[in-house]
């Protein structure tokens, strides 16, 4: 009586989580590929070097984490005024006031009518 119990209560504590059984470690071990943790993974698993170098730089701090996101904000906000600056300048090439040659509107004194003034 006391081992139909013993099984009994290891399948509740399996069921439960508390205890891993050999299939569910299977199943952990398989949701890992290569070394990225996917959908299925428990806690405790390796995971990409890089994502855990990602972590203690930049999410483990909030301050850092805020700094973080302040800086790349400003990086995109000029790679994005950059790009559309571009785009803009491409498509209407000649029609900005930087594109207008000034020299043809540049107004030619005569000094036949600077000598005529001064002599009045």
């Amino acid at each position: 009586m006391s081992s139909v119990m013993a099984a009994s209560r290891r399948a509740a504590v399996t069921a439960a989580g508390l205890r891993r059984a050999p299939a569910a470690a299977a199943a952990a071990a398989a949701a890992t590929r290569g070394g990225v943790m996917t959908a299925g993974a428990t806690r405790g698993m390796v995971s990409n070097p890089a994502l855990t170098a990602a972590y203690n730089t930049v999410w483990k701090s909030n301050p850092m984490y805020i700094t973080y996101i302040i800086g790349a904000s400003v990086v995109l906000e000029f790679v994005y005024g950059k790009v559309g600056d571009s785009i803009f300048n491409s498509i209407n090439k000649g029609k900005q006031y930087d594109d207008i040659d000034w020299s043809k509107f540049a107004e030619e004194e005569d000094e036949d009518e600077e000598e005529e003034e001064d002599d009045e």
